[in-house]
């Protein structure tokens, strides 16, 4: 179940959440739809944005969403409204795919700087790394599974942090 839906062009919020006083004040704001939407991009783990470190992340968001309008960041209600945002749509899975996601990043950094020629032993160190490319694909291959199955999960939730959502509050 996602917090926010995008329509037409517009930023809209889930009934169930639309009164929550973090995203509530942020519609009061002139730029609220791109207030939601760097929100959404910077939190939610299905963003195209995902896949950035945090700090890169959030400097993309700042160009193509507030106009690099640095002071933005500092404002008290858009960090509340990214803390509240978290809270709300955190599962014990998606903890463990933004592990994994910053492990993937890490992994990235190695293979972007590793030198055999700088090792001890060169072609020893070329043949490690050479296997370790060989299973680069594998282990795109599983985290696309593992979104897939985390996406299942959260388009089927039933509870949201101990709350039944039933028929009333759907």
């Amino acid at each position: 179940m996602s917090l926010f839906k995008f329509e037409k062009n517009k930023v809209n919020l889930e009934k169930d959440i639309a009164f929550i006083k973090e995203f509530a004040y942020l519609l009061k704001q002139k730029n609220s739809d791109q207030l939601l939407a760097f929100v959404y991009h910077f939190c939610d783990w299905k963003s195209p944005y995902a896949v950035y470190p945090q700090e890169e992340r959030q400097q993309k968001l700042l160009v193509d969403f507030l106009d690099n309008k640095t002071e933005l960041l500092e404002k008290e209600y858009l960090q509340n409204a990214i803390s509240k945002y978290q809270e709300l749509s955190q599962t014990d899975s998606l903890l463990l795919l933004a592990s994994a996601r910053k492990a993937v990043q890490k992994l990235r950094m190695y293979f972007e700087q590793v030198n055999p020629a700088d090792e001890e032993d060169p072609g020893k160190s070329a043949t490690s790394l050479m296997n370790n490319l060989k299973n680069v694909g594998e282990i795109i291959k599983r985290l696309k599974d593992w979104e897939e199955i985390i996406k299942q999960e959260k388009d089927t939730l039933k509870i949201r942090k101990g709350i039944e959502i039933d028929e009333f509050n759907e």
